[in-house]
């Protein structure tokens, strides 16, 4: 019977996941060293010792004399379809070492892994864990780390914020990653009113720029060279490096393959139709689309599963300059019923799990039972540094019921200022039955003292 970890969060994607399976003055920089000796981000070692955030990266250059590949990719290779390894990495690929706090190890090549979701349409949990952007968290959550960028710096005023993208950069059929992909993305897509299913992220308006018609106007997005892209806003962006590291949230949508989707694109191909472009950029359904991903969609199935394969122009290696990811093959089943997800985990038959279960408490405590016989771990100690599972959330930003700040009443601004009001939220607080909610809707399975406020495994978290 199958092995398999229920993972509430996967942190390093290819690296580590499962071995088992076979112009302004910028004094705030972080960057990677580039030298012809391959750089190792060096990650903090565990929870001891965490006590502020850090998104400084130190560096140790380990001398790597060659890279290697999975032995499907040098098959390709003997063969002539496809080009040499350090020819596919770009100058200098993003490194990952092992944690031993985290039971991390050199992997070896091969294997599948098999998991669930109930998202036949677009896989969505699956995503959530595969989509790589230009920033990342760091392992123990107390900040950031470049990924696709290997530096990124602000102005002093914190208004401008730029982007270096690690130079040599491709996408998964081969092609450069330039930022003539990005152009195409925020020129050609995002502020073009004619493409309603891509739009100006909400992070990138201005606060206090309006044009003629009393509107406000998007931040200015500039491309200085190949591998820059720079934010100007009217206010200060601080907040980028939070944003660009929520990957699937915040990137995915920005993920445009200008030489590939520019054939479906009006302005570019007058028989094309927008539903033609909306349909071919998306990967998870077309695997055709070209992504910078670990692994690819190679086969989809509508309601039945998604079939994955590695990329072979992935721009990560692990320390000893072996390429990832480690796991040739992904096999995502679809599964609709929650009830059936629960049975399957807890009979073995997946080798991870990621947001598979079937949403209830109870699933929780049926799962943890089943541990033994059903020959799997679940890992109860995960990495969390969000806010309360279970939680209440006050929304400080009420706009009433129609949501539309413009159009607010005098009590929607009452309601707001009470929102805002910090002993109005400490009442809230006290009133809250934490023992009964936590008996009684989920199961028993949360801690009262700690899950109605930042998880304690963040560094925000200063005890009981």
């Amino acid at each position: 019977m199958r092995k398999f970890y229920i993972v509430l969060s996967i942190l390093l994607i290819a690296a580590m996941l499962l071995v088992a399976c076979g112009k302004d003055e910028t004094p705030e920089v972080v960057e990677e060293e580039v030298a012809e000796e391959v750089v190792v981000e060096e990650e903090a070692s565990g929870d001891e010792g965490i006590s502020e955030g850090e998104s400084e990266t130190e560096e140790e250059v380990i001398e790597v004399s060659e890279y290697s590949e999975a032995p499907m990719l040098a098959e390709l290779v003997a063969s002539g379809d496809l080009p040499p390894v350090d020819e596919r990495l770009p100058m200098n690929p993003m490194v990952l070492e092992p944690n031993p706090a985290y039971d991390q190890v050199i992997g070896t090549y091969g294997g599948e892994l098999v998991t669930v979701t109930d998202n036949g349409a677009s896989m969505s949990n699956i995503r959530m864990w595969l989509t790589d952007g230009p920033i990342r968290w760091k392992e123990d959550l107390t900040g950031y780390r470049p990924g696709m960028a290997s530096k990124y710096e602000w102005s002093e005023d914190a208004k401008i914020f730029t982007l270096y993208f690690r130079e040599g950069l491709k996408w998964s059929d081969g092609a450069p990653f330039t930022m003539e992909d990005m152009e195409f993305w925020w020129v050609d897509n995002a502020t073009n009113p004619d493409v309603a299913f891509v739009t100006v992220p909400w992070y990138l308006w201005n606060h206090d720029t309006y044009d003629d018609d009393g509107n406000l106007t998007p931040c200015d997005v500039t491309f200085p060279d190949d591998y820059t892209m720079q934010w100007a806003c009217d206010t200060p962006i601080p907040v980028a490096p939070y944003i660009l590291a929520q990957g699937f949230w915040e990137w995915e949508p920005l993920i445009t393959p200008k030489h590939y989707l520019q054939d479906f694109h009006p302005t570019y191909n007058a028989d094309a139709t927008f539903e033609d472009l909306e349909y071919a950029r998306q990967w998870y359904n077309n695997p055709d689309m070209p992504t910078m991903m670990a692994w690819n969609v190679i086969e989809y199935s509508a309601g039945q599963f998604f079939k994955l394969e590695r990329n072979p122009y992935y721009w990560k290696v692990d320390s000893e300059g072996n390429q990832l990811p480690y796991i040739d093959s992904l096999y995502v089943e679809v599964v609709e019923d929650g009830e059936i997800r629960t049975l399957n985990l807890s009979q073995g038959k997946y080798d991870a799990s990621f947001r598979g279960a079937g949403g209830r408490s109870l699933d929780f405590t049926f799962l943890y039972e089943q541990q033994e016989t059903g020959d799997y771990t679940m890992y109860t100690g995960w990495w969390n540094g969000s806010g309360a599972f279970p939680g209440l959330l006050v929304n400080q930003d009420y706009t009433g019921e129609a949501g539309d700040y413009t159009n607010m009443t005098e009590v929607d601004y009452e309601v707001r200022d009470l929102l805002r009001n910090k002993w109005f939220r400490r009442a809230i607080s006290v009133a809250v039955d934490r023992d009964q909610i936590c008996s009684v809707a989920w199961e028993g399975v949360c801690e009262p003292n700690k899950n109605f406020t930042i998880s304690p495994q963040s560094w925000h978290f200063f005890g009981d």
